[in-house]
């Protein structure tokens, strides 16, 4: 592929073992090397970052399915409270199986909701009310299983995570059911807890999280997985892990730094200390306090102004934003120029052009599905 990219170079006669294949079925010599002008060397760069892009999630899926593959393996079958091979499913988000009886499937924990003309508007709801939406195994099932229906869902043009819960957005892990694990029952559960909070991240389109009541450990680590918070008044949020033996690992460690810097978040997790919203968006970790009850109003308000935009503009805006965040930059610009070329050779160009002469409402082509940033969780 290399050398198809840049086989239309110089040449020098600087040794070379072997023959090359370079171009269109062409062959260089022993001793002859084919060196690209720099024009042709970076479109080469450009068309293999492109195929890395693509590549990325496939790879990171062949990751997870050999970590299931070595937990099953590596743990012993000593007894019933100890999963071995018959207890682990073929899902590449690993499957713990029936350990206890609150990871035995009920019902659905995660519910998807459309909103809005065109359905463009998807509501992801946290439904496990009767435990303040503690994060169970299954239910960490369901949201990845969730977010990744939704990723695929070229439609879907913003992302609402909400609660059905009036007490809580989320309360984190279920420490009820953690209080039951073994060593290999959490180590076990580990890939399916980062499936769901990296579905979360995941998600190629804008994401709101509308936080009323509680939002502690886990529960505000998915809401930090999202773009935009917005939060009542009585809403109370925290990342109280290090009281717990563990630490923040849902993201929380590496998101909320990225947020509000080192020092705000190192004050948040070394003391494990609650804060109300108010506190909370004096620091930033929060962008918009209202009145209790009225932050999913605001969400959908706020989610139907986004999804009026262009959908491919929306999620390669994002990609830019997400990918260059963490690089020098140069490198950040290079990141925004590829998702500026993504977006500006689209239908999407054409259509938000000719909308803004004729004066008229947008009416953008149907987009194709984008598997997003592929961020790390």
């Amino acid at each position: 592929l290399v050398a198809d990219a840049i086989g239309g170079g110089k040449s020098d006669s600087q040794p070379h073992e072997g023959s090359l294949r370079a171009g269109a079925g062409a062959t260089l010599q022993p001793g002859v090397r084919r060196v690209p002008d720099p024009a042709t060397a970076r479109a080469a760069a450009m068309k293999l970052a492109d195929i890395a892009d693509d590549l990325e999630p496939l790879l990171i899926y062949a990751w997870r399915r050999h970590l299931s593959a070595e937990i099953v393996r590596l743990v012993p079958d000593s007894g019933p409270d100890r999963p071995g091979p018959d207890m682990m499913g073929d899902d590449d988000q690993g499957d713990l199986g029936p350990m206890n009886e609150l990871s035995t499937p009920t019902r659905p924990m995660v519910t998807i909701t459309r909103h809005g003309p065109g359905d463009h508007i998807a509501e992801l709801s946290l439904d496990r009310p009767e435990a303040m939406n503690a994060v169970s195994t299954q239910m960490a099932r369901d949201l990845g299983a969730a977010c990744a229906e939704l990723s695929a869902d070229p439609n879907v043009r913003v992302v609402l995570v909400t609660s059905t819960s009036p007490k809580a957005f989320c309360v984190g892990a279920d420490l009820k059911e953690r209080n039951s694990f073994t060593d290999a029952d959490l180590l076990a559960q580990r890939p399916v807890a980062r499936a769901a909070y990296g579905g979360v991240l995941n998600l190629p389109m804008p994401t709101i999280a509308v936080v009323e009541g509680y939002a502690l450990g886990g529960g505000l680590e998915i809401a930090l997985s999202c773009d935009l918070i917005i939060a009542g008044s009585t809403a109370v949020v925290g990342l109280p892990e290090v009281s717990v033996g563990v630490i923040p690992a849902g993201g929380g460690t590496q998101l909320l730094t990225r947020r509000v810097g080192w020092s705000r978040a190192a004050g948040m997790i070394f003391t494990a200390r609650r804060m109300s919203a108010t506190e909370a968006a004096a620091l930033g970790v929060v962008d918009e306090v209202l009145e209790p009850g009225t932050a999913r109003d605001r969400g959908l308000e706020l989610a139907a102004q986004i999804a009026a935009n262009s959908p491919v503009g929306l999620r390669q805006a994002k990609r830019a934003m997400r990918l260059g965040a963490d690089v020098d930059l140069a490198s950040g610009l290079e990141v925004e120029d590829g998702c500026w070329r993504a977006t500006a050779f689209s239908a999407d160009r054409a259509e938000g052009v000719a909308a803004f002469v004729e004066k008229r409402s947008a009416r953008w082509p149907v987009a194709e599905a984008d598997n997003g940033p592929t961020m790390r969780s």
